[in-house]
């Protein structure tokens, strides 16, 4: 026997161990066995894959190393404990949100524009999203998926705009809003 050996790799991840045996020598044959499993040999100069499934639990094969010429033999254990293989957690679905802006920050005077600008994340697929001013649906495009922005021109008092998402995925449905406020007028007497 001229150092008969075999080397033995195990792959695991969360459904299967995979155990690889290579022969050190091309003239070995491999002969293995594991718990449950029947005998099997691998003809001289191969390596062998052999996967089960993961019990999360020490898991062995157990692998002769034949020299084809002489017969003689030597046995490797191949050993993968499973006991700590993690399952890793989804990564937390996160919340469908609305964030609505306004310029001016405070006030702006009576005639003055107003901008919005808003950005939408994580809806579910199928939510429509609208703009309304003061309750009335706005022409202006609104997606569920991305950043946006509209100006209103010629403020006369204050004006609540409104996005609401909703949709068969999205229960309840979502809505936020800014207050484009108007400095007051003041009468000197």
């Amino acid at each position: 026997m001229c150092g008969l050996s075999a080397v033995c790799d195990a792959s695991i991840n969360n459904l299967n161990v995979e155990f690889t045996v290579t022969p050190s020598q091309n003239i070995a044959t491999i002969t293995y066995t594991s718990t449950g499993k029947d005998t099997k040999i691998q003809y001289p100069g191969t390596s062998y894959t052999y996967t089960i499934p993961n019990t999360k639990s020490l898991q062995t094969m157990d692998v002769t190393v034949t020299d084809s010429f002489d017969n003689t033999s030597k046995t490797v254990k191949c050993e993968a404990d499973t006991s700590e293989t993690i399952t890793k957690p989804k990564d937390p679905v996160a919340k469908p949100s609305i964030k609505i802006t306004k310029k001016p920050l405070v006030t702006l005077d009576k005639g003055g524009d107003c901008k919005l600008s808003w950005k939408i994340e994580n809806m579910p697929p199928g939510t429509e999203c609208t703009l309304k001013r003061d309750g009335i649906k706005v022409n202006a495009t609104v997606n569920s998926t991305s950043t946006g922005s509209y100006t209103q021109s010629d403020i006369q008092s204050n004006t609540k705009f409104s996005i609401t998402c909703a949709g068969v995925n999205l229960n309840p449905s979502l809505t936020e809003s800014a207050v484009c406020r108007v400095n007051p007028e003041i009468n000197e007497i």
